[in-house]
């Protein structure tokens, strides 16, 4: 503070007065601090050098009803009589006395980091501090209502106590490993680290709550997640870039997954003994891109000015959208065949109709949600939000109970399609939720699929055997994926990076991997399926943690180096190797 002024909260600055002549607008700095001023015309000034006793004298002398609720360095604040049960009240008073731990009075020295630090802690709190004691403030509220509803399921050793323990602990580990930084490589994708924390809070003795999280809630959960991922996928869909993109997207969005599918089929047989439907079902789960890898690495790129200007991002976020389509479609199709009763007429018969039924009824509700809510409801978003919530968890559970789980999966996929391109810009509402629930869902999909992987049930062979399969079928995929676009119109070095971008694996395999694992336990089936559905889950965690990571990184790494760079941002690059040298 200066010598010659007092800071006052703003709720304070009208109220302060020397006498009937005071001006309050002429006596304020630009910041709103009061000035010394004399108390009146011809009264003599208020100077430093003048006394104390005899300002206070002079103030009574001029205002009968006046409170003087503090003094600085000769200054005097008083307040309007009429106010000084309000203004000049003990708060007031408290409030002057601890102007030095309050931080609106003082101005931070950024260049100094004890003043900096110091600010930082003042009251009250602020800034990071603030947000900090928001977040825990959050996060014990996110326990404590459970508890005051439940106390015997929300206390250490019940399941809801495992689900907040499991949730809390993932959103934290995945913030903390997107916060990594390495030079030239994009962010670790969140659901790294959740993965991880997942499987630790499963096999770490004294921490392994998860361990105490009933498996029917475990699997509603990562299936309410699972229809929020689809929804979100099909209003992603861009119905006019696919006709553009055509048989190239096409090509390379389909070959690459119905090879790479075939492929890992037919080595597990041999590799793992799989029979041949178990084959194509570890085969579909392996076969789908992650765009929660690919996009943000490929966006990372796109905001430096790395391939836009040949439609790198767009051609790769249309196709991962597309080839995770598939994946899922004929996961499901080839499961349902597996699960459903009858001869092998009727299974054989199931999948296509799963397929059907999955289409049919997605389009039928997409057409619905065009017409209701009607134009005329107001806050028309709101309810198509809802509606499309409601609709897509209903298909998810709904399909379990007739024994067509793919087709629910599918008809979820296919009705947020089909709902988006008749509300074109008026889907951003929708998606935007669709996008913060992902934010909830996503630890708990990651979290509990980690927790899903048992270290006792880990048989060394199926690791590195499963490893060895998930090779094999990279290989191939990336083969197929370059000869796709080897006569398109890209360059080489672009043909090279479309290859790479092609590997990572994780949303779709945390979604579906541990679905068929699931129906074998609800469906009472043999050990030997069990174990199947058990292998199934094994190798889709292995996937995410060979191919996430190293995936991320290789974007990263070779995008620079084989991608072109737009020319408006040849400055920027240039600015930033300066920085770095």
């Amino acid at each position: 503070m200066g010598s010659n002024e007092i800071n006052l909260p703003m709720d304070q600055r009208e109220d302060v007065f020397m006498t009937s002549s005071f001006n309050p607008s002429d006596n304020m700095t630009s910041s709103g601090m009061v000035k010394e001023t004399s108390l009146s015309d011809s009264s003599p000034p208020l100077t430093k050098g003048s006394d104390i006793n005899e300002k206070k004298h002079l103030i009574s002398m001029n205002s009968n009803d006046s409170s003087i609720i503090g003094e600085d360095d000769g200054k005097i604040v008083v307040v309007d009589g009429d106010k000084k049960n309000n203004a000049g009240n003990c708060c007031d008073r408290m409030e002057y006395l601890c102007q030095c731990c309050m931080w609106r009075y003082h101005d931070v020295d950024e260049s100094s980091k004890r003043s900096s630090c110091m600010w930082m802690f003042m009251c009250p709190p602020h800034g990071k501090v603030a947000k900090i004691i928001s977040l825990v403030f959050v996060a014990f509220l996110t326990w404590a209502v459970p508890w005051s509803i439940s106390p015997v399921s929300a206390s250490p050793g019940g399941n809801l106590f495992g689900i907040i323990i499991l949730f809390l602990a993932c959103t934290i580990a995945g913030i903390l490993i997107n916060k990594i930084r390495i030079p030239g490589i994009p962010p670790l994708p969140p659901l790294l680290g959740m993965l991880i924390m997942g499987f630790i809070l499963r096999n770490v003795p004294y921490i392994d709550v998860a361990k105490d999280i009933d498996q029917k809630w475990s699997s509603a959960l990562r299936t309410i997640a699972l229809t929020v991922i689809l929804t979100r996928a099909g209003l992603g869909l861009d119905g006019r870039a696919l006709l553009k993109l055509k048989w190239v997207l096409l090509a390379f969005a389909c070959f690459t997954s119905l090879v790479e599918c075939g492929v890992v089929a037919g080595f597990s047989m041999i590799l793992l003994q799989f029979p041949l439907d178990w084959g194509f079902v570890i085969g579909f789960v392996l076969c789908a891109v992650s765009p929660a890898v690919v996009v943000p690495s490929l966006l990372y790129l796109q905001d430096r000015g790395y391939g836009v200007e040949g439609g790198i991002p767009t051609f790769l976020i249309a196709g991962a959208a597309l080839n995770d389509v598939i994946g899922i479609t004929g996961f499901n199709v080839v499961l349902g065949m597996i699960f459903s009763d009858g001869n092998l007429v009727e299974k054989i018969i199931h999948g296509p109709l799963e397929l059907v039924f999955g289409i049919g009824a997605g389009v039928f509700l997409g057409v619905v949600l065009w017409y209701f809510p009607s134009p005329e409801m107001k806050g028309r978003s709101g309810y198509r939000t809802a509606l499309l919530l409601g609709l897509a968890i209903f298909c998810g559970f709904g399909s379990k109970i007739v024994h067509y789980a793919g087709a629910g999966a599918l008809a979820t996929l296919v009705m947020a399609f089909v709902a988006g391109t008749r509300w074109d810009k008026e889907k951003k509402g929708p998606a935007k939720t669709f996008a913060h629930l992902w934010v909830i869902f996503q630890p708990l999909l990651f979290g509990l699929i980690g927790a899903s992987v048992r270290i006792e049930s880990l048989e060394p062979e199926t690791v590195g055997l499963g490893t060895g399969l998930i090779l094999i079928g990279l290989v191939f995929r990336s083969a197929v994926a370059f000869l796709s676009v080897y006569w398109s119109v890209f360059n080489m070095k672009e043909k090279v990076f479309m290859t790479i971008a092609w590997l990572p694996k994780a949303t779709v395999q945390a979604a579906i991997g541990a679905v068929a694992l699931d129906m074998a336990i609800e469906n009472n089936a043999s050990e030997e399926v069990v174990a199947y559905g058990t292998k199934v889950l094994t190798l889709a965690v292995l996937s995410i943690l060979l191919t996430a990571p190293t995936g991320a990184a290789l974007i990263g790494l070779t995008g620079p180096k084989l991608l072109k760079l737009s020319p408006e941002f040849y400055e920027e690059v240039e600015d930033d190797e300066e920085k770095q040298a």
